[in-house]
């Protein structure tokens, strides 16, 4: 890295414009201090984030790493997992291998061994630098799409409009009549609603939901508030499944024009996910001007059939997840194999 620069821990409060000037030179969507409060200091149950600084000769930061505490439940237990907020080197300075001394320095202070594990979804510049500063990946998310107007579709593409309209005559029918999902016994007469708001009920199906041998985020009530409710940018709704006043799944989604992005959701049984997702499917195209409808996973086996039995096609693109348990004695390392399965959607992305 070179003996002109120097590494040290510092807070959130003294970072926060480097953080907000490195995160916002490197994306598309800047975002503001209410943003980066939100993100580092409201999340609920979560410690002092992990904020580290490459300085030059001058004093200046040239490279930041952060890590946030978020609630997770490992194998029913609850556990402080670290989220690697950013990893940002100024683009003069690239190449030195900072970014690596960064994440190896912050794997060397109390605050991060005291963590279950850390996980990161980096691109794959950063998933290369970390494999070399000893993290090793546990998962991958995937994108699945869900195609709601074939005719649109067709056209967008370049086909003729009177060809897509005879053609989407023809697919849709068929389209439709595959991958309808029967209702399963337990949810025959279930109704399903649109909400702005959380509320007990969803503290209830957490509290209900088999987390033995899975690694999850924390989804109660007062995480599902700061995440989505109280979210600086993005508004989202709740599509709530239920029978008889009881909760059985959600869909946390939101739309942008003709397309509508599924950012989380959680289902009691997981064998009744592929009816959720239909159930949801058949709600947007009642809404109308939905064209398609975007689901990010990792996927087992038990996700990937669901998602295909409710007509979700997997796309290439992928985002890695990976792990550092911090020292040899963490349970990151030691527990993170195939007897324990993790769930992580699009809404653990952005936390």
């Amino acid at each position: 890295m070179g003996s002109d620069l120097s590494l040290m821990q510092t807070g959130y409060n003294e970072s926060r414009a480097e953080l907000m000037r490195f995160r916002n030179a490197n994306r598309a969507a800047a975002r503001d201090e209410r943003y980066f409060d939100w993100r580092y200091l409201r999340r609920p149950g979560g410690r002092e984030p992990i904020i580290v600084v490459a300085r030059d000769a001058a004093g200046q930061v040239i490279g930041a790493l952060s890590i946030v505490s978020h609630r997770y439940c490992v194998d029913d237990e609850p556990a402080h997992v670290g989220m690697v907020g950013d990893i940002s080197v100024d683009e003069r300075w690239r190449g030195r291998n900072i970014g690596q001394a960064l994440a190896r320095y912050a794997a060397s202070l109390e605050a991060f061994r005291s963590l279950w594990g850390t996980v990161v979804l980096p691109n794959e510049p950063a998933a290369r630098m970390l494999e070399k500063a000893g993290w090793r990946d546990i998962s991958a998310i995937h994108r699945y799409v869900r195609i709601t107007a074939i005719e649109a579709a067709l056209r967008r593409r370049g086909c003729p409009a009177a060809l897509a309209h005879a053609a989407a005559a023809v697919a849709t029918p068929l389209y439709e009549r595959r991958y309808a999902v029967e209702a399963p016994s337990a949810l025959v007469g279930s109704e399903a609603t649109i909400k702005e708001d959380v509320d007990e009920r969803f503290d209830d199906l957490w509290g209900q939901l088999d987390k033995r041998g899975r690694a999850i985020a924390y989804r109660d009530l007062a995480h599902l508030r700061w995440r989505y409710v109280e979210h600086p940018v993005y508004r989202y709704r709740f599509f709530v499944l239920e029978r008889a006043g009881k909760m059985h799944g959600y869909v946390v989604f939101h739309r942008e024009g003709t397309n509508c992005f599924i950012e989380d959701w959680l289902c009691l049984q997981s064998e009744h996910t592929a009816y959720l997702l239909d159930r949801f499917v058949a709600e947007q195209k009642r809404a109308g001007e939905v064209e398609r409808i975007s689901v990010r996973t990792n996927v087992d086996a038990t996700i990937a059939a669901s998602l295909r039995r409710a007509g979700f096609s997997c796309r290439q693109d992928f985002q890695r997840v990976m792990l550092n348990g911090g020292h040899s004695g963490n349970s990151g390392f030691a527990r993170q194999g195939p007897g324990l399965r993790w769930f992580m959607t699009g809404g653990d992305k952005d936390v």
